[in-house]
């Protein structure tokens, strides 16, 4: 843990939570003072969130990218 981290990973995080909830904190990672000017990596399963983001990384099953 570091308080000024420039690279924020956040793996999986999201799952638990309804959509209004993760909309939210997905809005504040993308518009927010919290996360400006960082590199947030997202991991996630859902589709949806990861189409909100700038860049999409897919891996398939196999370990491709």
């Amino acid at each position: 843990y570091k308080k000024n981290a420039n690279i924020i990973l956040i793996d999986g995080a999201l799952s638990s939570l309804d959509s209004r909830v993760s909309a939210n904190i997905i809005s504040e990672i993308k518009n927010g003072e919290l996360f400006k000017d960082k590199l947030v990596i997202l991991v996630t399963y859902d589709l949806d969130q990861a189409e909100q983001m700038a860049w999409v990384i897919h891996m398939s099953d196999t370990g491709s990218i």
